[in-house]
């Protein structure tokens, strides 16, 4: 049986009418993982069962890899990434310690060597510090364990890229030896550009080598990425 308004609408068109694919009453939640981020600036997303290309700017401006699990809203066709839920793959973060005691001479911001903990989302260490993979807000936190037997001025810093570059400190004036062995920590929101060195340094004023020891530590997370 032939429809009167499509037959209608080829006589006035002579073309026929496609109707509209109504639009569903509610969107529908679903999550899914990244199989492959591709070089054309889409991603490869399984989702129920199978695998679809998602532009790479619906994911919000946060950097994915294989296997970072994504929440989504599925409207028709169109997906909307809202939330990435594995942090293992997906956002950059990594911790590095120092594994073992290390000499601080008098009178220089000195890098610490860091031992890696973990590194995920295009992290990596670098020959004493960790390497950033995108340009964001980094919320960063670090400690630096020192023996204080001596009077002076003793800090904790983040460095970037060289010991000049000092965005964040934290610091202990002691007169005196009677608390020998303190931590000094401190922790900020920082903007970082991609491929920044971000380190943990030291620095003391007593006139003799001071210690840092192996329980100082350096922490580093995405937080918002801006480019």
């Amino acid at each position: 049986m032939s429809d009167p308004l499509n037959d209608l609408a080829k006589a006035l068109s002579g073309a026929p009418v496609v109707p509209m694919a109504q639009r569903p009453s509610a969107l529908t939640r679903a999550r899914g993982v990244v199989d492959t981020v591709n070089s054309d600036g889409t991603v490869d997303l399984y989702l129920n069962g199978g695998s679809v290309a998602v532009p790479a700017d619906v994911l919000q401006g946060v950097p994915v890899s294989a296997d970072t699990t994504v929440d989504v809203l599925v409207d028709g066709s169109r997906l909307l990434v809202i939330g990435v839920l594995a942090t293992a793959a997906g956002r950059p973060t990594a911790t590095g310690h120092v594994a073992t005691n290390e000499p601080i001479a008098s009178g220089a911001v000195t890098f610490a060597t860091l031992t890696k903990d973990f590194a995920y989302g295009g992290m990596t260490f670098g020959t004493t510090g960790i390497v950033v993979p995108v340009t964001g807000i980094y919320h960063v936190s670090a400690s630096a364990y020192w023996d204080m037997s001596g009077a002076g001025l003793y800090e904790c810093l983040v460095s970037v890229n060289n010991t000049s570059t000092n965005p964040m400190v934290g610091y202990l004036d002691t007169s005196s030896a009677t608390y020998p062995y303190n931590s000094i920590q401190i922790a900020k929101d920082i903007a970082l550009n991609a491929d920044d060195a971000v380190f943990l340094s030291g620095y003391q004023s007593t006139g003799a080598d001071k210690t840092l020891y192996n329980g100082s530590w350096l922490s580093i997370h995405l937080v918002n990425q801006t480019a």
